[in-house]
């Protein structure tokens, strides 16, 4: 599996060569070539959620992707203090009478925000492929760099 750097809006992250991007104005959309689930990127505008706490961020990140009143989330993904806070959650979500799961992260990295959402037909949550793609989807949002933050770096290594 070639993996190789995707730059879009301003943010960078390792991607598997299967996938494919289409960024529009507000986030980027992902598909698989196996085309099973679809992946969704956000970034944030931070200023007003910068600092909030991880549990903020879950409930912020939930608003933003899981329609339904008083979801129930499972398969929490708390953070590690770090240089980042870093979170997930999974839900099931019911829409026009199917049923779908939806795996939602967020990643705070300084001054800088995004948030995540993969959904495939919840009748195929436990297939290898799906988990193969909710794995890929967390690896692509954990090596998230931001515009500056790359800047910095480049900068760093000369």
């Amino acid at each position: 599996m070639a993996i190789a750097d995707v730059t879009i809006s301003g943010v960078t992250f390792k991607a598997p060569s299967e996938w494919q991007f289409v960024p529009t104005e507000d986030f980027i959309l992902a598909r698989r070539d196996s085309r099973i689930g679809i992946f969704r990127i956000s970034v944030m505008d931070s200023s007003t959620l910068i600092n909030q706490t991880a549990d903020e961020l879950l409930k912020t990140a939930e608003k933003f992707f899981v329609n339904s009143k008083n979801p129930e989330p499972f398969d929490i993904k708390r953070p590690i203090p770090d240089a980042s806070v870093f979170g997930a959650a999974t839900y099931k979500v019911k829409e026009s009478k199917r049923d779908f799961l939806t795996r939602i992260w967020y990643h705070s990295k300084s001054e800088n925000l995004i948030f995540a959402a993969y959904g495939c037909p919840w009748h195929q949550r436990n297939e290898e492929v799906t988990q193969t793609e909710l794995q890929e989807c967390e690896r692509m949002i954990l090596t998230v760099q931001f515009g500056k933050e790359k800047k910095a770096r480049q900068e760093k290594e000369g």
